[in-house]
């Protein structure tokens, strides 16, 4: 290391992680705001502006041959001119970088360092892109921190999601879910106060101004739903709140593919399904059974991987 590299180092500013760990700590009950935080100190500008050609090119010189350690990977990126306007740009060539079997384990050790140790958005959004593709259970507690600066939320999730469905969902809400109105429910979502997640569960607003396809899948994810309803049989109305979550994930005009990708889908339509009879005659519930049985019949249900015979019976 050269002398004024030397200096630099020296020099250098907190991690990011560490950051986002003092912004948490900061916030009310460690829960981040609405939109999350913003991890930009100052504007990190290249004196030129690369065109998108030549940031392509800078990146994939930067990755090659694939650096050693954190330190290596800033020193590039700062000499080729790359900052956190090239942040998509990184994210799309680390996921296209090849990885023989040889290389994966150093790659995963330079995703934990970068997300642990990353000073710049740049270097950050390599090491998360490293682990969407190689991430282990011990990393979540790192993504989940990174995650609330709304920067790197959708890496961050991305990764989480392959390792923690859950816990993507409750950094997601965390972030994305906007409305006053659902935030006592994000709050103890995050803090993970079980006894007051059914309570707030059933307490907000459901009307689809609130409840988009995508909220109302990550609210089903991050309160683990199906075993809620286990723990609470006799609770009807988390079932009639059940119903409509299913009926928003399914909604044509929001994006019904929410449906399709929500793992727990056929265990929440056969726990609705099962328990409809004791749901109190309201129009509500009339309403939220017709839509269900309409969505398994000839909406987007009937996509769902269902076992021979069942979808009808239910129907």
């Amino acid at each position: 290391m050269s002398a004024q590299e030397e200096r630099d180092a020296l020099t250098l500013p907190p991690a990011l992680y560490d950051q986002a760990l003092h912004y948490l700590r900061d916030s009310l009950d460690g829960v981040p705001p609405r939109r999350g935080f913003s991890s930009s100190r100052q504007p990190e500008p290249s004196e030129v502006p690369l065109s998108r050609e030549e940031a392509r090119s800078a990146v994939r010189d930067a990755l090659n041959p694939l650096p050693e350690d954190s330190a290596t990977l800033h020193r590039r990126f700062a000499r080729l001119g790359m900052d956190r306007r090239h942040m998509h740009l990184i994210r799309s060539a680390v996921a296209d970088l090849p990885l023989p079997d040889d290389q994966r384990e150093p790659a995963r050790s330079l995703g934990r360092q970068l997300t642990r140790t990353g000073t710049t958005g740049a270097a950050v959004t390599a090491g998360l892109a490293l682990l969407i593709r190689l991430g282990e259970p011990e990393d979540i507690p790192y993504l989940s921190v990174l995650a609330v600066f709304r920067e790197f939320t959708l890496p961050a999730v991305d990764a989480l999601d392959i390792l923690d469905r859950r816990r993507a969902a409750v950094v997601w809400l965390a972030v994305y879910a906007r409305r006053a109105e659902l935030r006592p429910l994000v709050r103890v979502l995050w803090t993970g106060d079980q006894e007051a997640i059914c309570a707030e569960l059933v307490a907000f607003p459901a009307e689809p101004r609130f409840l988009s396809s995508t909220i109302a899948r990550r609210i089903a994810e991050a309160a683990r739903l199906p075993d809620l309803l286990d723990q609470h049989p006799s609770d009807t109305p988390l079932l009639a709140r059940t119903g409509r979550l299913l009926v928003r994930m399914g909604c044509s005009r929001d994006d019904p593919t929410d449906l399709l990708v929500y793992r727990e889908a056929l265990t929440l339509y056969e726990s609705v399904a099962t328990r409809a009879r004791h749901l109190p005659p309201t129009l509500d519930n009339h309403a939220t059974l017709l839509s269900l049985a309409l969505d398994m019949s000839s909406g987007s249900g009937v996509l769902l991987d269902w076992p021979p015979g069942q979808r009808v019976t239910r129907v």
